[in-house]
């Protein structure tokens, strides 16, 4: 919602947190279908993904990710 302030971090923050942390990881910000499988694999336990299911059709976009 701010893409003026976008951070951009690698993704094996979020591999590396996994075995660090013994909490939930989650992926928010900037996920679509072109890169949610990329953090699926890095082991994230939850992607918070609003804009890329209600920009449009939110029954026929929520259907699209599968984790």
């Amino acid at each position: 919602t701010k893409p003026e302030e976008k951070v951009v971090r690698s993704l094996d923050l979020f591999s590396d947190a996994k075995k660090m942390l013994r909490i939930p990881v989650v992926a928010i910000g900037g996920i679509d279908l072109s890169n949610y499988g990329l953090l699926v694999e890095r082991g994230v336990d939850a992607l918070a993904i609003v804009s890329a299911i209600f920009d449009g059709d939110a029954y026929s976009n929520a259907a699209k990710f599968r984790m």
